[in-house]
């Protein structure tokens, strides 16, 4: 190799453009970045696929298991709400439905 050509591979590697610390920081940024970007992105596709639902598949589900004892209304007077204790919960009682969402937070 010439003389004159290492000097400028040792300039470029030791000195310039490819130093160890910059391209260390670099790479780091470039990992830091990565990760933010797929965290970020695992968030928004639960968000969106949490709030979607199928209303039709959650009334039958409602119909099947539930029904017997919370009702056809959900006011918690099945048949078979009668005979529980503690009662059926009515979900159309604001306050009881409140204190059941804070409960699940």
């Amino acid at each position: 190799m010439a003389p004159g050509r290492r000097r400028i591979i040792t300039f470029i590697h030791k000195e310039g453009l490819m130093s160890r610390e910059p391209r260390s920081k670099f790479i780091f940024l470039m990992i830091v970045i990565l990760f933010l970007i797929i965290f970020v992105g695992a968030i928004v596709t639960s968000a969106s696929a949490a709030g979607k639902g199928d209303a039709e598949a959650g009334k039958k589900a409602y119909d099947a298991k539930c029904t017997m004892c919370h009702g056809t209304a959900g006011k918690g007077d099945g048949p078979a709400g009668a005979s529980l204790n503690p009662k059926a919960t009515n979900f159309t009682d604001k306050a009881k439905m409140t204190m059941a969402q804070r409960a699940q937070q």
